[in-house]
């Protein structure tokens, strides 16, 4: 039975929407205490015998859910037992207001389905997100979603059920006016390093080797010693925040998209605790609070204009560099520098503050 252990993130991207900036979390923790509205995890697609699983059998030990009814949501046509499932409540103790099943065939089982494993891999991921749209059309509605890495055990390549995750993830909080979040949720440590490189690796993040410029080893240096040695850094929601943008920083290789979406989420963090302590309303956008501060002349000009720098950098959505048509398509190794100083001056001002 696994253990509860508190979420971490590891590793992030954001979505442009309609409906506002959405995002994709890679978390370290424990999907069994998440407190995501809507839970997916997956299971076989043998429809003669019962779930299986250690994501299975904790809900089953920990929460008390009964798996035995399952409410077909969307499967694939011509195998009804494999693709997207609700457990019929009540749900025993788990807090969410869903839990899905998604019924993924194992590699080595696919043998009537005459297609490539991972094409059935995608459409079974499609009935997922396929699922939570048509729920949405009848205002069944949630704002985050939890899920393991998808049948990471049973026989797919790791760096293609990233890929396929990401792209279906993506597209759905593209559309979704209401979910804000996709959270997928890894247990176990050791094998957290290949699941952070598969996701930059989808991403088209590159890589720029931090011994290689005294600038950029100066201000990381200034930065984690901000961060480690400031006690605000260090204690509840903020610590959260805080480990993943030190991972990032401490790695030899650092990936300028992920540095930048962390501090764009770290400014989001410390702009509304601002908001908060000085009883201002919060406007809802991120560009909208800053210029408040501003304006409500709170916090310097010079600090709100990192702030407004870190946003941009941050929006990894605007860097899609095949969806648009200004020059440089995307950010360059340079810009780190620029990333890192404005993370450092807003390390800096919030540590003063």
């Amino acid at each position: 039975m696994m253990e509860q252990v508190s979420k971490v993130l590891a590793n992030t991207t954001t979505v442009e929407s309609p409906s506002g900036l959405r995002s994709i979390n890679l978390c370290l923790g424990d999907i069994c205490s998440s407190d995501d509205e809507v839970v997916a995890i997956s299971s076989h697609a043998d429809p003669f015998n019962s779930l299986t699983g250690m994501v299975v059998s904790s809900f089953i030990a920990r929460l008390n859910v009964d798996f035995k009814i399952l409410y077909p949501l969307l499967t694939l046509p011509g195998h009804s037992s494999v693709g997207t499932f609700q457990v019929a409540s009540p749900l025993g103790k788990f807090p969410g207001k869903a839990l899905f099943v998604v019924r993924v065939p194992g590699v080595e089982t696919i043998r009537d389905f005459a297609v490539d494993p991972l094409e059935v891999y995608d459409d079974v991921v499609w009935t997922l997100f396929g699922s939570l749209a048509a729920l949405e059309q009848k205002d069944v509605v949630f704002s985050s979603l939890a899920l393991p890495l998808l049948a990471g055990r049973r026989g797919y390549p790791g760096q293609k059920i990233m890929e396929i995750l990401l792209k279906r993830a993506t597209t759905w909080l593209k559309t979704s006016r209401n979910m804000k979040d996709v959270n997928f949720y890894l247990y176990e440590e050791s094998s957290l390093g290949n699941w952070n490189e598969a996701m930059n690796q989808a991403l088209g993040r590159k890589a720029i080797d931090s011994a290689k410029g005294s600038v950029v080893q100066a201000l990381r240096e200034e930065i984690l010693v901000l961060l480690k040695g400031c006690s605000k850094f260090n204690q509840g929601e903020m610590a959260a925040h805080i480990a993943p943008i030190l991972t990032a920083l401490q790695d030899k290789k650092i990936y300028l998209q992920l540095v930048s979406t962390l501090g764009r989420k770290l400014v989001e963090v410390i702009v509304g605790r601002i908001i908060s302590e000085r009883s201002l309303v919060n406007k809802g956008q991120l560009v909208h609070n800053i210029t408040m501060l501003n304006y409500e002349q709170v916090v310097a000009p010079w600090i709100t204009s990192h702030f407004h720098a870190l946003r941009v950098f941050g929006n990894e959505a605007v860097h899609a560099k095949n969806e648009v048509r200004y020059k440089p398509k995307e950010l360059r190794d340079e810009d780190l520098v620029a990333v890192l100083t404005s993370l450092r001056s807003v390390v800096q001002f919030y540590a003063e503050w």
